[in-house]
């Protein structure tokens, strides 16, 4: 009796036996979803480079065969660009970044999976091989119109080149410009007006009315349109009014004024 009981104190208990067994088959089951995942599926955990300079528009840039880096900015509420268009074989090398708030960027059926921070800039590949329309979602909680958040990625075996729409471009600016009278009293070629003319001002010193100076920069752009009266150019005649424009309109005639230098 007394040999009896020692052996099954030194034995393994048979409960115990079963719960060894089942962590290392959990072990064994959860290794395999990571391999498949990550050779299966093709994901991948994507990198944060907060050191990295930050873009401030979406932009579509061509490398070698089909392959092509996409740089999307987040911003309430929309992605740019909101479409994006590619042939069958891309691969894409995709960035994000937000403009304002936290938003979510998932491309809906890849591994694209991401968070856009102000000031971060997130990267991620993905490959397509079948043609198709891939929805790009924010799936984080940002702001009363937070539903509209969308873009597409549209794959093609009917294109050759990538393409994109919703980026801001020379003649959006114009056409701004054009829409708020800016162009009634400032040209584009360089001829004197009323104001200033819009060419190569960017980046020049500026003398205003009181004296003072100011480099012609984003900052004065905003400025001059938000205050006018305070921000008058010295041989001008101080009319300009206060003219009504979002915060994204500002940034697109900046932009254009920039691009006319």
């Amino acid at each position: 009796m007394a040999s009896s009981t020692l052996s099954n104190q030194e034995g393994v208990n048979p409960l115990e036996r079963r719960v060894l067994w089942g962590a290392t088959l959990f072990t064994l089951i959860t290794i395999g979803f990571i391999a498949y995942s990550v050779w299966g599926l093709g994901a991948s955990v994507p990198t944060c480079m907060n050191n990295m300079p930050v873009f401030k528009h979406g932009e579509i840039i061509r490398h070698d065969g089909k392959n092509y880096e996409i740089h999307f900015l987040a911003k309430m509420w929309k992605f740019e660009p909101s479409k994006v268009i590619v042939p069958v074989g891309s691969t894409l090398d995709v960035s994000v970044t937000s403009k304002d708030v936290q938003h979510g960027f998932q491309i809906l059926g890849t591994n694209i999976n991401f968070m856009a921070l102000p000031f971060v800039l997130t990267t991620g590949r993905v490959h397509f091989t079948k043609p198709g329309i891939y929805h790009i979602v924010c799936h984080e909680y940002c702001g009363a119109a937070h539903q509209n958040m969308n873009a597409i990625i549209e794959v093609s075996d009917k294109v050759d080149d990538i393409s994109a729409d919703g980026l801001p471009t020379l003649d959006a600016g114009r056409s701004l410009a054009d829409a708020k009278g800016c162009l009634a009293c400032h040209s584009t070629d360089g001829t004197t007006g009323i104001g200033p003319s819009f060419k190569g001002i960017w980046g020049q010193t500026a003398q205003l009315i009181d004296g003072s100076t100011r480099t012609v920069d984003a900052a004065f752009v905003h400025n001059m349109i938000l205050h006018p009266d305070a921000n008058a150019i010295k041989g001008f005649d101080p009319v300009m009014p206060v003219v009504a424009m979002s915060d994204d309109e500002i940034e697109q005639l900046t932009e254009y004024i920039k691009e006319l230098q």
